[in-house]
């Protein structure tokens, strides 16, 4: 596998260099650092000495000539510009909880450039929904740092962070239950999937520290099985006739499809959909002929009466008996022999 260069540029004014430390351990995990530069005003430099030393990261400094306008974030921008078009990294590192650095990032991303922010929570959404990831400091203190901090200053940034940066677990947990109805699905797509939707998405910004498969285990309708070799997780619903609707709590209630005398039970449909399959010239159907098929053939049918509202849904209540042409973008269903 080709080697991950990187790129980390430090905003010196809104980063503190007493984090410097976790941070660069959490970068190195991701690839080699071939650029780093901090960015901040003569006033600053002193506070930041020991770690660039330390660090190899060079310095950058700018006086600030008009008040209350920072020059070394027109700085940043600048060599970030430069960086891009010699084309010497993968990706880059914005350290910063600064929503100016927003318009950067996205101009990054289009030059097919992978973006990771790192900041506090009290970062605005605009920047965290700009990276491909995002990844608070708060996560990566050592825990002796955060015991450190007040209960009351910790009690305040937990409740104004949670509102205005962290999705809320619920939310989290039903995308998931989303995920997994649209059929059976690996569970690092899973993660990936929800880090696309949720950049700032980490399980220790909910006081967990398990890792993601075993997280899995916990969402209720979802069960795991390994692959043949016993290396790769999988995830599905727990019972192919029933669908698993997210509560307010964490436990979770069944809904059965509608018990209606005249309503075609699910066993019969999925017969009539293995003999279109079967009698099909290359043993697939598409999903869309697939839907029209089963319309036509029972008058009643309607995907709210077993209680889902997608036809993806519908074919995820079989759990594994069938399989898509494509996970990603699936066209066509076929039996899963």
């Amino acid at each position: 596998m080709e080697e991950n260069k990187i790129a980390v540029l430090i905003d010196g004014e809104n980063i503190s260099q007493n984090d410097i430390d976790c941070i660069f351990t959490e970068i190195k995990k991701d690839g080699r650092i071939i650029i780093s530069r901090l960015y901040c005003g003569v006033d600053n430099l002193s506070r930041w000495r020991e770690a660039c030393n330390e660090y190899s990261i060079k310095i950058v400094t700018q006086n600030n000539y008009v008040s209350g306008k920072n020059t070394t974030d027109s700085s940043l921008i600048i060599d970030a510009m430069d960086i891009l078009f010699d084309n010497v990294v993968d990706t880059f590192y914005i350290l910063s909880s600064d929503s100016d650095f927003t318009g950067i990032i996205m101009r990054l991303k289009e030059g097919n450039k992978r973006v990771i922010g790192v900041g506090e929570q009290k970062t605005p959404k605009p920047i965290i929904n700009a990276c491909n990831r995002f990844i608070f400091i708060e996560n990566l203190r050592p825990a002796k740092s955060k015991k450190s901090t007040s209960a009351k200053t910790k009690a305040k940034s937990k409740n104004e962070s949670k509102s205005q940066s962290i999705t809320d677990l619920d939310d989290i947990i039903k995308e998931i239950q989303d995920i997994v109805s649209e059929g059976k699905i690996q569970v690092s797509r899973i993660k990936e999937k929800l880090i696309n939707i949720h950049p700032e998405f980490n399980l220790k910004n909910y006081g967990k520290t398990m890792k993601f498969s075993k997280f899995m285990e916990e969402i209720p309708g979802v069960k795991l099985t390994l692959d043949k070799d016993k290396t790769t997780f999988f995830a599905e619903l727990k019972d192919s006739n029933q669908i698993y609707i997210k509560g307010n709590e964490t436990e979770s209630k069944k809904v059965k499809a509608k018990s209606n005398k005249n309503i075609t039970p699910i066993e019969e449909i999925r017969e009539f959909i293995v003999s279109l399959i079967n009698n099909s010239k290359d043993k697939k159907i598409n999903i869309g002929q697939l839907y029209s098929e089963i319309k036509k053939k029972y008058s009643d049918f309607a995907l709210k009466n077993y209680g889902v509202n997608k036809i993806g849904k519908f074919i995820a209540l079989y759990g594994n008996q069938f399989k898509y042409d494509n996970d990603k973008k699936p066209n066509y269903l076929m039996i899963n022999l």
